[in-house]
């Protein structure tokens, strides 16, 4: 079978339409036409419109957390190292489609319940990140939600990278072992 007509590739390309048009522009004829297939493609994967929602909500906390995690695990590194790569991360596209998916929850129950995993797995990660840098669990949970807001805040507003002295301070800040140390640093 021709790899247009995969189910991943109506999956992929799902994706880049819900992040170009929002729920509201994601249609089977749309995917159809910029996949240059027949709508008929789509009926030998998935059964509706819905079944189809619910396997891109599928695939995207698989590529965008699951596989996301396991590949900073993978590059390796301290949990300082995975923090500053973490933080240093270009958005490359990822945040209309998070601004979609946001927009989208606001009307849909299951998208929302989505979210929220997705959002608690991801900051649950970076906890454990902070955790492993010696912090007790509820500092770092604290930063962790901290850290997790403004990485989307960041892509949000236009995916303004932090230079390296940048990255520097906010790491030294955000992992400072306690309360005297963070005032050492902003003198």
């Amino acid at each position: 079978m021709d790899d247009r007509h995969s189910r991943q590739s109506w999956l992929e390309a799902g994706l880049s339409q819900l992040a170009a048009r929002g729920a509201d522009g994601l249609s089977i004829v749309a995917v159809a036409r910029e996949l240059g297939v027949t709508k008929g493609s789509f009926y030998w994967h998935f059964r509706d419109l819905k079944d189809y929602r619910g396997a891109l909500l599928q695939q995207w906390e698989a590529q965008y957390t699951q596989l996301a995690i396991e590949r900073m695990e993978a590059d390796g590194g301290s949990a300082l190292d995975k923090l500053r790569r973490m933080l240093s991360l270009p958005a490359a596209g990822a945040e209309r489609l998070g601004l979609a998916l946001r927009s989208w929850a606001l009307s849909d129950k299951e998208v929302a319940r989505t979210l929220k995993r997705v959002d608690a797995r991801r900051t649950a990660y970076l906890a454990g990140l902070y955790t492993q840098l010696g912090l007790d669990a509820a500092r770092a949970r604290t930063l962790a939600q901290f850290t997790y807001h403004a990485l989307n805040g960041r892509f949000l507003l236009g995916d303004m990278v932090p230079a390296a002295a940048q990255l520097d301070l906010l790491l030294t800040l955000l992992t400072a072992p306690n309360d005297e140390a963070v005032a050492e640093t902003a003198v």
